[in-house]
């Protein structure tokens, strides 16, 4: 049976013309539209800010003021939502998977983030590429806090005590790969001393509780963790792991001036997901940039015993990126007891 072939049709070179013409309009509408979306931004629409600890903590404290500024150099709600777990990793997994329009953002604390991808146990789903960098925000220098009516005066009696009775003393963190985790590692390592450390991971509100309610007996912690503890009497801080004197607490020596080798201290900036429109990261990193620079801000650091310290977008991503080498070169220690 033959097959009669099927007929071709022609389009006249005019109509042609036109369907070409009117690809290109629709073409031009769909671009100025999405143009539209972004350089409007945030147009009214209401922003989520993500902190990975319980409400109480340093990060929580350091993220309500900037929000409530950030809300008026923006002209929209700035809303902050926290989400505790896992030493911040809860958060940081919905910052990764949250759209990339703006309307998401989050404050990451300096190294939970970076010890979150780096560790592969912990199946975070998400490397550093997932996010884009907005601004660093604060910087909390790491010190050791005894209970008020402990013996120790200084670093030297606190080591003496702990190396002649190992484990006896529990000492709390932020959570299990935090920095006051890191810190009490290299502590430990440094002046070989056993401590029973004792990890919670909704963050240093929780640790902090536990220490006042002498549940644990020392606490390594931020400066701001522990700034209204040193002022009222209920912690006594020994040690600052910086290479100078804390402003926010000048009478204690740093842990270098006592002849321990130990030098750490913490970050919080700010991310995206990954994927954000540059013009919308341009906006969202200048406002940032602004507030974070302000002295209304500071001022409000301040209260809280903490240093601002701000980063714009490629120095923030270079410094996660430097420090990286750091805590992968600890993480095979975080798993002792």
């Amino acid at each position: 049976m033959s097959v009669r072939p099927r007929p071709r049709i022609r389009r006249p070179a005019a109509l042609t013309g036109i369907v070409a013409a009117a690809a290109l309009v629709l073409s031009g509408c769909a671009g100025a539209t999405q143009k539209a979306a972004t350089s409007d931004w945030p147009n009214k629409k209401p922003i989520t800010l993500l902190v990975g600890f319980a409400p109480g903590g340093p990060a929580d404290g350091a993220a309500r003021p900037l929000a409530q500024s950030l809300e008026k150099e923006l002209g929209t709600p700035v809303e902050v939502v926290n989400k505790p777990g896992a030493t911040g990793q809860v958060a940081y997994g919905e910052i990764a998977r949250a759209k990339p329009d703006g309307l998401t953002f989050g404050m990451v604390n300096y190294p939970s983030f970076q010890t979150s991808y780096l560790d592969s146990a912990r199946k975070a789903g998400y490397t550093r590429d997932d996010f884009t960098t907005l601004a660093n925000h604060v910087t909390d220098a790491r010190v050791l806090v005894v209970q008020p009516d402990a013996p120790f005066k200084n670093l030297k009696e606190f080591i003496a005590a702990a190396k002649r009775e190992p484990r006896k003393f529990t000492a709390g963190t932020a959570g299990k790969g935090s920095g006051a985790h890191f810190s009490a590692i290299q502590f430990e390592d440094a002046t070989g001393t056993d401590l029973a450390l004792t990890h919670f991971a909704e963050g240093s509100g929780p640790s902090a509780a536990a220490f006042l309610g002498k549940h644990i007996d020392v606490l390594f912690a931020g400066v701001s963790d522990v700034d209204q503890m040193a002022k009222d009497g209920t912690g006594k801080v020994i040690g600052v792991m910086t290479e100078e004197r804390s402003e926010f607490l000048p009478d204690v020596p740093t842990f270098k001036e006592q002849g321990v080798n130990v030098m750490e201290s913490g970050q919080r900036g700010f991310v995206g997901p990954a994927g954000l429109p540059k013009d919308i990261q341009d906006k969202l990193s200048a406002a940032l940039a602004k507030v974070i620079k302000s002295e209304e801000n500071k001022e409000a650091l301040r209260k809280l015993g903490l240093e601002s310290h701000y980063l714009d977008p490629a120095q923030y991503d270079a410094d996660l990126k430097a420090s990286e080498a750091k805590y992968r070169g600890l993480l095979p220690k975080i798993g002792r007891p």
